[in-house]
C-alpha cells in the first residue's frame, strides 16, 4: 500500500511540477500581448482608436494611431486572445491548487 500512495505522490508531484511550468510559459505569453482594451471614440465623424488601461482607480486612455482594418482586425485578435489566456491561466491556477492540497493529504499519511 505504502509503495502504491509514493507512487501516486510522485506523479502528482510531476504534474504539478508540469503544470507550474506550463503556468510560467502562460503567464510569459500573456505579458507579451497588449494589456487593457480598445475604445473606438468618433469625432467630428472620424473613428479614432485608443488604448483604455486602468491605473489604480483612473482608467488612462493612450491613442493608438490611424488603423487600417487589418490593423484593427489584428488588435482585436490578440485582446482575444489575451482574453482568452487569461481564463486559461485561472483554470491552470485552480488545478495546481488542487494538486498541493492532494499531496498535503498524501504527506500527512
Amino acid at each position: 500500500m505504502l509503495v502504491n500512495l509514493k507512487k501516486t505522490r510522485d506523479i502528482l508531484a510531476a504534474e504539478l511540477s508540469e503544470l507550474l511550468k506550463t503556468r510560467k510559459e502562460l503567464s510569459d505569453t500573456i505579458d507579451s500581448f497588449p494589456a487593457g482594451t480598445m475604445v473606438r471614440k468618433t469625432i467630428k465623424g472620424k473613428p479614432y482608436y485608443y488604448l483604455a488601461k486602468r491605473d489604480g482607480k483612473r482608467v488612462r486612455f493612450s491613442y493608438m494611431g490611424k488603423m487600417s482594418d487589418e490593423d484593427l482586425k489584428t488588435m482585436k485578435n490578440l485582446f482575444a486572445l489575451r482574453k482568452k489566456y487569461l481564463l486559461l491561466a485561472k483554470s491552470l491556477k485552480r488545478q495546481a491548487a488542487s494538486l498541493k492540497r492532494l499531496l498535503s493529504m498524501l504527506e500527512k499519511t
